[in-house]
């Protein structure tokens, strides 16, 4: 993933914090693998005739386990908001400067508070991009293989119906990936021209009253806002479409899960315990899967970023 190569120079910058972010992060997901085995087992013992020793003991375990997860998402939500300003900053600030070994001109043609607009948006969105991904594709992968592994295991059938939406997945992402970049790319162009508009509108003040052209200043503003409202709709609309698609995918999944399941544990081939461990591996690689297709969406979108920013460092610098 080319975003990736071009951001590994500043996440080297920063992996002790990476390392330790991520060690912390495949905790979070052997907890979620854990989770639906404990809670199953605890129902299984409920229907079986439990005796208050073992609600206590589910009660403690539990209790232990989601102390551990909060503890757990502070420190990682700390490590990365310290690795995302740090890595944001490295990359607006090398922008900057390649920015300022460019010729006059350059700079003369671009309005001041649009390009910073721009570079400030466009580098905190690669940067978190980046983390984002390296966290979560660890996680999801490795929240997709082990319980995909244990229902290979224990039913074959249920696997083959995750599989096949997981297909639908892929066919929509596909149907719509072009059309989520061009609005995406619309968007954010139109963005940084609104607040390059509304930033013209005090940075001319003194102008604005000598000169008594308000009227000409306001509309020109209206202009502006009107194009990033039609494209502010337009990239909401695809982006809507798209979700919408992953929840009745996701919807179907699951009723498929629940009309199987059920008659399984009618027929007495599952036990109610086992049905709800299924039920939560089931809604966990589904989750998973969906974060890779909404990746696809979101590479798209800071796509537009990352061409961005590679167009102003791909500019030649002046000679001295």
């Amino acid at each position: 993933m080319r975003i990736m190569k071009f951001c590994k120079p500043y996440l080297m910058t920063q992996k002790a914090r990476l390392s330790l972010f991520i060690i912390l992060s495949l905790l979070g997901s052997a907890i979620s693998i854990v989770s639906p085995y404990v809670l199953g087992d605890f129902i299984d013992n409920l229907v079986d005739g439990a005796n208050e020793a073992t609600i206590i003991r589910f009660c403690i375990l539990f209790g232990g386990i989601s102390i551990f997860k909060i503890l757990k998402d502070y420190l990682t939500s700390m490590l990365f908001t310290k690795m995302q300003v740090k890595l944001g900053y490295r990359l607006n600030i090398d922008v900057i400067k390649h920015i300022q070994s460019l010729s006059v001109s350059y700079s003369n043609k671009k309005d001041g508070a649009y390009l910073n607009q721009r570079i400030n948006g466009d580098c905190t969105s690669i940067t978190s991009f980046c983390l984002t991904v390296l966290r979560d594709t660890i996680i999801n992968t490795a929240l997709i293989v082990i319980p995909m592994i244990i229902l290979y295991i224990l039913n074959k059938l249920i696997l083959a119906i995750l599989l096949s939406f997981i297909l639908l997945y892929v066919v929509i992402y596909y149907l719509l990936k072009n059309r989520i970049y061009r609005t995406g790319m619309l968007f954010r162009e139109s963005q940084a021209k609104y607040y390059a508009s509304l930033f013209e509108q005090l940075k001319h003040m003194a102008q604005i009253k000598i000169n008594s052209v308000q009227p000409e200043y306001l509309d020109r503003a209206d202009g502006v806002f009107h194009e990033y409202n039609d494209t502010a709709i337009k990239s909401q609309r695809i982006n809507f479409i798209y979700t919408s698609f992953d929840g009745i995918v996701a919807t179907f999944a699951q009723i498929a899960l629940f009309v199987v399941g059920g008659l399984l544990v009618i027929r007495g081939k599952f036990t109610i315990g086992l049905f709800t461990v299924f039920s939560s591996y089931f809604r966990v690689m589904l989750t998973s899967c969906r974060f890779f297709f909404s990746l696809a969406a979101s590479y798209q979108s800071v796509s537009v970023s990352y061409n961005r920013t590679m167009d102003i460092l791909k500019s030649k610098p002046e000679s001295n």
